[in-house]
C-alpha cells in the first residue's frame, strides 16, 4: 500500500507509542521506576488481551486511507 513520504499517523509503531502514553503517563508523575514499569506491564497485558480492540485503534486510519484510495479509483495492493 502506499503511504506518504512521511505519514507518523499511519505508522502503527507511533500509534501503540501514542496510545501507551496518553494511558500509562499522560498527567502522571511516578515518584519510583517501578511505578512506571509496572504501569506499562499494565498496559502490555491490557492490550494482549484486547486483540481486537488494538487492531481496531491502531489499523482504523490505515483502512480508511485504502477505502479512500479505491473510492478515488487508485489500485493499491494490501
Amino acid at each position: 500500500m502506499f503511504l506518504p513520504p512521511y505519514s507518523p499517523e499511519l505508522n502503527l509503531n507511533k500509534g501503540l507509542w501514542k496510545w501507551l502514553k496518553q494511558s500509562v503517563i499522560h498527567h502522571v508523575f511516578y515518584k519510583y521506576i517501578n511505578e512506571i514499569r509496572n504501569a506499562v506491564q499494565g498496559f502490555i497485558q491490557y492490550i494482549n488481551q484486547r486483540s481486537s480492540e488494538v487492531i481496531q485503534r491502531l489499523c482504523e486510519k490505515i483502512i480508511c486511507l485504502y477505502v479512500f484510495a479505491v473510492y478515488r479509483g487508485y489500485s493499491y495492493h494490501v
